[in-house]
């Protein structure tokens, strides 16, 4: 081996070299060989002679937590593990408590057959149904976009969880940037009811995927202008950081962002009373009327696993997550999710759907001025630095 220094350029490194190497430094593969080093402190490159100091591959650069990729294996596991039950589990308990609530509400029973005991396997005998139901595909429709949108719809669920922190370090992947690849990822899951009705060449589609469409344009932006104020306020996009900033007058403090959250949030799940998309007695099922088996019983689980997904963030940023006294911090956290959930259903059953005119002068007129009201003059939005990273 045998080096070549480069004189007079602060960025480049002795290089070195394999014997017999032919290359000259005015070709091209001489060129390529040269890199340009910007290394971070400690690290060194691959055939430098050792000295203690660890390689370029085990050294992280900066930002990342230093425990990254130190956590056993069996550890990381049972976490996933965890959450997919919790993405399977927690949505049928939603679904069955919301057929159960809603039946009280109206005076009548409800499911009562299915499991014997107050109906409680319902939803598991819907599923058997579905799964057994013919798959059809209309002959107009684009296929690959009509097959997978289903799981657009679905699957960004599923990732959301896997950030989201049920206790003190009890995160299954703690990002320092959570709180922006959540709400990102949830954008995409809305996509899925957008790309059902586009590709099923039925004109009940169109229209409920046009409607769609405009539903996450309007309630985004109140979305996020409502998380960015506790964001603020904390100094993190950790929704752990949040959580642990989180302090008992932040509930009178961030109560209008609060609702403005979770309005929207419901706005984007087309919950009734949002549920213009879908509108049974006008266009049918919206962008899911030509679905049928187990890609409409998709459909459906997104909708109560995105019940589940909001009422975990709405908990996270505004209700103080695990905090709270006696009970464990987990225990907590759920107790807050089904206590939202619970409001979901109830505004279900108390409020009528709304015209595509009033859901959008809510959006417009109603949740954005509030939602982008300015912090206070004790924490002005302009003196935090969103960018930090909590170690």
């Amino acid at each position: 081996m045998f080096g070549v220094i480069f004189d007079g350029h602060p960025n480049l490194v002795p290089l070195l070299l394999p014997d017999g190497f032919e290359g000259h430094p005015l070709r091209k593969d001489f060129i390529l060989a040269a890199r340009v080093a910007k290394p971070w402190p400690g690290a060194k490159e691959p055939g430098e002679s050792g000295h203690g100091a660890p390689s370029r591959r085990k050294t992280l650069p900066p930002g990342v937590p230093a425990d990254w990729g130190g956590r056993p294996m069996l550890e990381v596991v049972l976490s996933f593990v965890v959450i997919l039950v919790v993405f399977l589990v927690l949505p049928l308990i939603v679904g069955q408590t919301e057929h159960k609530v809603m039946a009280h509400m109206q005076s009548r029973l409800g499911p009562m057959y299915a499991g014997r005991f107050h109906g409680w396997a319902q939803l598991i005998a819907d599923g058997v149904k579905f799964a057994q139901k013919e798959d059809i595909i209309p002959a107009a429709a684009d296929r690959r976009i009509f097959m997978i949108a289903p799981g657009v719809a679905l699957v960004p669920y599923l990732l959301v969880l896997i950030v989201i922190p049920i206790d003190r370090g009890r995160a299954a992947v703690d990002l320092d940037l959570g709180l922006f690849f959540v709400l990102a990822v949830m954008g995409v899951g809305v996509l899925g009811s957008i790309m059902a009705g586009w590709a099923s060449a039925n004109k009940y589609s169109v229209l409920g995927g046009m409607r769609s469409a405009a539903q996450l344009m309007s309630y985004e932006l109140p979305l996020v202008l409502a998380a960015s104020s506790v964001a603020m306020a904390a100094g993190t996009l950790s929704l752990s950081g949040i959580v642990e900033a989180w302090q008992w007058w932040w509930l009178p403090w961030q109560a209008i962002g609060g609702i403005v959250f979770f309005v929207a949030g419901l706005a984007e799940l087309r919950r009734p009373p949002f549920d213009m998309p879908i509108a049974e007695s006008e266009i049918i099922m919206g962008p899911m009327t030509e679905y049928t088996g187990m890609r409409f019983a998709l459909f459906m689980l997104s909708e109560y696993v995105g019940i589940v997904v909001l009422s975990f963030l709405t908990t996270v940023l505004f209700l103080g997550g695990w905090h709270g006294p006696f009970l464990p911090g987990w225990l907590w956290t759920l107790v807050k999710v089904f206590f939202l959930s619970f409001v979901v259903i109830w505004l279900r059953v108390t409020y009528p759907r709304l015209r595509e005119d009033q859901l959008q002068k809510l959006a417009w007129a109603v949740l954005v001025p509030p939602g982008a009201r300015p912090i206070g003059p004790d924490r002005p939005a302009q003196s935090r630095d969103l960018t930090r990273y909590d170690q």
